[in-house]
């Protein structure tokens, strides 16, 4: 791989080094987009269980449903993209990710869920259609670096929501608070229009990919690899960054501001990993000693998130589970691009084959991880290693006035 990965492209749009640039600056903040996202609704729970009077189970579709879009569309978006091209893909993923910009106008929890489902639909086909757009415009060594690049873009848009959301529900309410969330995909579909001319130009015919040539991309033995590898890693990862900010607040004694810093801790942690990651294989090539690194921190850090009782293990494994979560992603997103015969559109049949099946275990995370907080919260109460419920005044690292009304039979400690 690393002889595939050293190879040049003999190609002449790589020679458009200053438009190469555009499309790598697009393909982050696509991915930056989809971050800010996500999880947007994650530490908003509480607050949308209130005003609508639901349960947290039905709260949870507004992370599940989006995340199942992707699960669904993933194969599909794959194939949509190889048939109509990267350009009119990329710019109805713009649009359909800015659609939760009318959150403040949903009357309804029905509408809301529309809202998220339309914007699922649209992380799919932008993260999909990145690859292609990768792929077909930079060398295949530098492959490495840019997918370490909107991986990490990726991961600053979650932290920067998770961090934010509740905040920003504080100073304006947690419907604007998601809709500012979606003005980034505003302007990315005001820009690309324009600005995508050259991939229209320089792009081939779309190829009539037969279903056997669909099913050889999809039943590639590598392909295969990375989505047994992505599906274990992502499925934990959603499972606790979903679970995290209730159980800290619920069980811990941490404010919803608390909560959700510290839970953001997981993709900040992620973004060093991804950058370390990109860049030390652009220099040494691709290495499965980044996919075994990455597997060994994730098991250790995964429990001690909820099992530990003091804050700094706590904070410790976090930042743990988040660096093994990330390190393996530019890896294994560029070994597609070096397969023998590979091309953008076969590329986007892989890359959508794997956003389904690790999208399908994310969708299911959150409904076996909650039916195990009874266990998990009790478990960590009985552990001899266990402190006392941290209250802000032990974490004060995170401490922010909080104005969060009070919800019935809640005791709403005041910040220390």
């Amino acid at each position: 791989m690393a002889t595939e990965l050293d190879q040049a492209q003999d190609d002449p749009r790589l020679t458009l080094t200053h438009y190469r640039y555009v499309i790598g600056g697009f393909a982050v903040l696509g991915y930056l987009a989809a971050g800010l996202a996500i999880l947007a609704p994650a530490p908003l729970l509480p607050l949308i269980i209130d005003d609508y009077a639901i349960n947290r189970t039905t709260a949870s579709l507004l992370i599940s449903l989006p995340l199942l879009m992707v699960a669904g569309m993933g194969l599909p978006g794959g194939v949509i993209i190889a048939r109509i091209g990267m350009r009119q893909s990329f710019a109805i993923s713009w649009f359909l990710m800015a659609v939760p910009v009318l959150t403040p106008f949903a009357g309804s929890f029905a509408a809301l869920v529309a809202l998220r489902v339309a914007a699922g639909a649209g992380l799919v086909l932008a993260g999909i259609v990145a690859g292609p757009l990768i792929m077909q415009w930079f060398r295949l060594r530098q492959t490495l670096v840019m997918n370490g690049l909107i991986m990490s873009a990726l991961n600053i848009g979650i932290a920067a929501s998770i961090f934010s959301a509740p905040r920003l529900a504080d100073a304006l309410s947690w419907q604007w608070a998601l809709a500012v969330f979606s003005l980034l995909s505003v302007v990315g579909a005001v820009a690309w229009i324009p600005l995508s001319g050259p991939v229209r130009d320089a792009a081939a015919a779309p190829p009539n990919l037969s279903p056997r040539a669909i099913f050889s991309v999809i039943s590639d033995r590598t392909v295969l690899l990375l989505v047994a590898i992505e599906t274990g890693a992502l499925t934990q990862y959603s499972a606790i960054t979903t679970w995290l900010p209730s159980f800290f607040e619920e069980v811990r004694g941490l404010t919803l501001e608390q909560a959700a810093a510290a839970t953001s801790l997981l993709p900040f942690a992620g973004i060093f990993a991804l950058l370390l990651a990109g860049f030390a294989s652009y220099r040494i090539g691709p290495s499965r000693y980044f996919i075994i690194a990455s597997g060994l921190l994730a098991v250790l850090g995964g429990p001690g998130t909820f099992l530990f009782g003091d804050l700094g293990w706590i904070y410790a494994a976090i930042i743990v589970l988040g660096v093994g979560t990330h390190l393996y992603s530019p890896i294994t997103l560029s070994l597609p691009m070096g397969l023998p015969g590979m091309t953008p559109e076969k590329l986007a049949i892989a890359w959508g084959v794997i956003f389904s099946v690790s999208s399908f275990g994310m969708v299911l995370s959150p409904w076996w991880w909650v039916r195990s907080a009874t266990f998990t919260a009790a478990l960590s109460r009985a552990l001899p290693w266990r402190r006392p419920p941290l209250g802000p005044s032990s974490s004060r690292a995170f401490s922010c006035p909080s104005r969060r009304r009070a919800r019935p039979g809640v005791d709403i400690r005041a910040d220390g």
